[in-house]
């Protein structure tokens, strides 16, 4: 390797095997000395690639990206859509080389005057990752995407706004829903009652029905882009199991029994077929008003099942694999406020062992714990907790009379 300087810049020159690299441009020597460092680690780590690699178009490179991702119809179309309209009008013919931190940051000013909050964040987001691709395939070697970032500091990202608070409906209301939407009654109250979405509760099978476990088993989902259904997996990506109340097994079975086949859809269109969500929806909606229940989402019948199960005692890990989270955080982060109540009882039964603990400990009489005045006969039933040291009284009977 060497450097060599020109009239205007320093330029690196490097040999691969037989192949001849040079790189220029670089102001100052120690820049193309540092430069020069990094391929001589590249090529000892096996992990050069040459220049040419990064001057690949940003439209070319997002395509290569999209074409790697393992998602689903309808996020695949929202990611081509938002590239097609959004990204690649800016950066499509920007060589992967060219993009700047500087230009990404000027880039996200405009969007925040012309979306909101949570829409520039996707964007960012998508675009970010079309970056980290090309740092995982080596085509550069550190993200300017990320850089932008940390140029930009805290309010280089809009901060979302805080969303809504989650509907739940009482087990009653469920029920008054359901009977007003008798074509889809049974359907109302699975999904209320197992936490199904409504493309996965579209897409179940007479075979989904395990009558001896009392199981519902979630194996595939429908979803539709740009006015196609298709068929795929959980948004989770994979298979889970729900277990089934009695009386929603017993509703099930009114529909099983007459089916004739295994792979015949549980809920079905009034002519047939797959149940599409938008004509759907019109008439989810009528019922709810019937029902008096405003403002109400057919999301909401899974945030109900989240409620009802937190009721019942459900804890929030064996929530999670009944909901299809991928991360038992995402179940705590979005229902926390259900499970308030077992972390007072959490502290209500460690108070109970720990006064347990104490109380016992003052009746034996341990000479490490200091006593202060004379230990009664009787079991104590009042203890003091001081900062740095545990001391235990123990009460006289008369003391506890006074108490």
């Amino acid at each position: 390797m060497s450097i060599r300087k020109r009239d205007k810049d320093y330029e690196v020159r490097w040999r691969v095997g037989s192949t001849h690299y040079s790189q220029g441009g670089f102001k100052y020597k120690k820049d193309a000395e540092l430069f020069q460092a990094k391929q001589v680690t590249r090529i000892r780590n096996n992990t050069f690639t040459p220049p040419s690699s990064a001057r690949i178009t940003m439209a070319d490179l997002s395509h290569e990206w999209l074409a790697s991702k393992e998602i689903s119809p309808r996020t695949h179309s929202d990611y081509e859509q938002i590239l097609a309209s959004l990204i690649l009008p800016v950066w499509a013919d920007i060589r992967l080389d060219q993009v700047r931190p500087e230009a990404i940051t000027q880039w996200v000013t405009t969007l925040k005057k012309a979306h909101s909050p949570a829409r520039v964040r996707k964007i960012f987001t998508i675009f970010k990752q079309t970056l980290d691709y090309a740092v995982m395939a080596e085509r550069i070697e550190t993200n300017p995407a990320t850089r932008a970032n940390t140029l930009g500091g805290a309010t280089f990202l809009p901060k979302t706004r805080k969303e809504k608070r989650h509907r739940y409906l009482t087990p009653d209301e469920v029920i008054h829903l359901a009977e007003q939407f008798p074509e889809y009654t049974t359907m109302i109250v699975v999904m209320a009652f197992t936490g199904v979405r409504f493309g996965e509760a579209t897409a179940l099978q007479v075979r989904d029905v395990d009558q001896l476990r009392s199981r519902l088993l979630i194996q595939r989902a429908f979803s539709e882009v740009r006015g196609t259904l298709t068929i795929g997996p959980p948004k989770s990506g994979k298979a889970r199991e729900i277990p089934l109340p009695r009386f929603t097994l017993d509703l099930l079975t009114d529909i099983t029994t007459q089916a004739t086949k295994p792979n015949d859809l549980l809920f079905k269109a009034a002519k047939g077929g797959p149940i599409r969500y938008r004509r759907w929806r019109e008439k989810f909606d009528a019922a709810a008003n019937r029902a008096s229940i405003q403002d109400l989402k057919p999301h909401d019948l899974r945030h109900t099942y989240a409620a009802i199960s937190a009721q019942a005692g459900v804890s929030p890990k064996a929530l999670q694999v009944a909901m299809g989270h991928s991360d038992i955080r995402l179940t705590m982060d979005t229902y926390v406020g259900l499970f308030q109540s077992d972390i007072d009882t959490h502290g209500s039964a460690l108070n109970a062992i720990g006064e347990s603990a104490i109380e016992g400990t003052c009746t034996q009489n341990v000479p490490k714990i200091q006593t202060i005045g004379t230990p009664s006969v009787e079991p104590p039933r009042r203890f003091e907790l001081r900062t740095y040291a545990l001391r235990v009284r123990c009460s006289t009977p008369e003391e506890e009379e006074d108490a």
